[in-house]
């Protein structure tokens, strides 16, 4: 009687398992560069610049908006801000002094809000930006200047005079690092809460970085952050999300099991998807030079 060969317990399972995902890959309406094994490695795909002009120290100061916390602290339902994803890409050392509610001169009190503020000042108020520059301009002067890039963030959905207050205070505060602590590099960027609301007060980040002092070996970069994430959420199906227009958190609770199908997460904040690919559009828009091969 001929020999049988019997295959193992485990090889149909096993071949069940690859058609499976043969199928899902082939299923339409995420096009393949947008499936999250790529959103994962992103950052990974993008070091392939000469490292030509390296950046060891990101320094942040401004409005972050509401971003310095989410609402049951959450952090932009379990995600990282683009300033950390920022930071990562460039293989560089994160400094942040930017803080929700800084204006040009004022202590706000944080106590009370909807939306739970960490305060860089123990009695629960929030530092303004004046104050953030005197604690920037201290750290600066180690910071080699062609290595540090600087963060200014405005939020222009505070209101018309609110904002004009920030970009008055940000440029000040820019132009001061220029003069005393040999600042060279510079990126100019209106906070995400803008994709909200942020169209009828465009253009901040550019008017912010007119503002600086005008020398040849200062570089600024203005990035709007409004118009890529209101183009990410017009096209949400090539970055991998299913749900453009409604918001992972609803009142107090967080209901989605999957906050990465998200392009918001509550009514007033970007998920942290967006987030991500934010930091990428940059990265790819003004850093590439920056990066390096892993």
């Amino acid at each position: 009687m001929p020999a049988t060969t019997e295959k193992p317990a485990h090889a149909l399972p096993a071949l069940a398992l690859l058609l499976l995902a043969a199928a899902l890959l082939l299923l339409p309406g995420i096009p393949q560069d947008a499936r999250d094994r790529v959103y994962a490695a992103t950052h990974r795909d993008l070091r392939t610049g000469n490292r030509s002009r390296p950046i060891d120290t990101v320094i942040v100061l401004g409005n972050a908006g509401s971003e310095a916390d989410n609402r049951l602290r959450a952090k932009l339902c379990g995600g990282s801000l683009w300033i950390d994803h920022l930071a990562e890409a460039l293989g560089a050392d994160l400094v942040s002094h930017a803080h929700a509610y800084a204006v040009r001169s004022q202590v706000i009190s944080a106590r009370g809000r909807t939306e739970r503020v960490i305060s860089p000042i123990a009695d629960g108020s929030v530092q303004p930006i004046h104050a953030q520059a005197h604690a920037v301009a201290r750290a600066a002067q180690a910071a080699p200047p062609h290595a540090t890039l600087y963060v200014l963030v405005a939020d222009p959905t505070a209101g018309a005079n609110s904002t004009g207050a920030q970009v008055a205070a940000l440029a000040a505060a820019a132009n001061d690092l220029i003069l005393h602590a040999g600042a060279r590099r510079f990126l100019a960027i209106d906070a995400p809460t803008a994709a909200r609301d942020g169209a009828a007060r465009a253009g901040v980040s550019m008017a912010l970085a007119e503002r600086l002092i005008n020398d040849p070996r200062v570089e600024v970069a203005a990035y709007d952050s409004a118009s890529f994430l209101r183009r990410m959420q017009r096209d949400f199906y090539k970055y991998g999300l299913r749900y453009p227009d409604h918001a992972c958190v609803h009142g107090r609770y967080r209901p989605c099991a999957r906050p990465d199908r998200f392009f918001w997460c509550d009514h007033a904040h970007v998920g942290s998807k967006a987030h991500f690919f934010m930091a990428d559009d940059i990265v790819q828009s003004h850093l590439m030079a920056s990066l390096g091969a892993l």
